[in-house]
């Protein structure tokens, strides 16, 4: 069953999908958001912090920073191993799994000097350059004066269905292809066609006597022409059969590729767990 890529770059990667089911695109789709493990900030230890945010709101922000992960998925423990180590265990370096670390920290040392300044996401520094700030100018906190802000910051890998900071998909998408529309001529008529067109000039047209879809046309056009413009009347969106699009963008923890790879493999992972399971049943 072919898949043909549209688009890509490393944060946005866009599939024409030939032949899978719909289900099985929907599970790929949800697996990016909910299976697909990153690194993300799961606590902080605060030396110091003068500034106007609670410690709590401190590590919120810091949580949300996405880090670089690509690496990270071979040289860390999985989630699931390392889930269960408190914070102490963590900051003496007693969690790890099979000889993989649990954590890496980043340190956030930062003050205003007399001035007002803002810190970035980019001022993090990180004893693993595998894992890093994906971003550089995400706002963190303001200082002023004499304040400062003194943090050790743990991260480990989790997944989405824990916490929305281990998502790496931003965006997920299963969009049918656009194939034309068919009229309800009992509802709409030749002149009721004709008028829908011109009302519609920017997605419809006239061809033969039928209405019928002008080339570039997207989905959302259409149905605002048939919901607001032609007021329905009998005119459907017609679909290409077993043809989807599907489109991913990430925060730039994991590329685009990478994240439908592993979201891919935690739904195949899933199907062969069922599959045992109910063989076993069977036995």
């Amino acid at each position: 069953m072919p898949i043909q890529i549209l688009e890509e770059s490393p944060r946005r990667i866009k599939l024409l999908a030939k032949g899978y089911p719909l289900a099985v695109l929907n599970a790929i789709r949800r697996a990016s958001f909910e299976l697909v493990p990153k690194m993300a900030v799961d606590f902080i230890a605060v030396d110091r912090n003068d500034s106007t945010l609670f410690n709590e709101v401190l590590a919120h922000r810091l949580a949300m920073i996405p880090l670089t992960s690509e690496e990270a998925l071979e040289r860390y423990a999985p989630p699931e191993a390392c889930g269960d180590c408190t914070p102490e265990e963590a900051e003496a370096e007693k969690c790890s799994h099979e000889g993989k670390p649990c954590y890496v920290r980043l340190f956030l040392d930062a003050s205003a000097d007399g001035k007002q300044v803002i810190v970035y996401s980019g001022d993090l520094k990180t004893e693993d350059p595998d894992v890093r700030p994906a971003v550089d100018a995400i706002p963190v906190v303001p200082l002023i004066g004499e304040q400062r802000v003194k943090v050790t910051a743990y991260a480990r890998l989790g997944r989405g269905r824990e916490h929305a900071k281990w998502m790496p998909a931003t965006v997920a998408v299963v969009m049918p292809i656009l194939k034309g529309v068919s009229v309800k001529e009992t509802l709409c008529g030749a002149e009721c066609q004709k008028e829908c067109a011109e009302k519609c000039p920017e997605a419809l047209k006239m061809e033969g006597g039928k209405l019928e879809l002008k080339e570039g046309t997207t989905l959302s056009m259409l149905m605002y022409c048939i919901e607001y413009v032609c007021e329905g009347k009998g005119i459907r969106p017609v679909f290409e059969e077993d043809q989807y699009v599907l489109e991913v963008e990430t925060d730039g923890s994991l590329s685009a590729r990478r994240t439908l790879v592993e979201a891919a493999r935690a739904v195949a992972e899933k199907l062969n767990a069922l599959k045992t399971h109910l063989q076993s049943a069977e036995g």
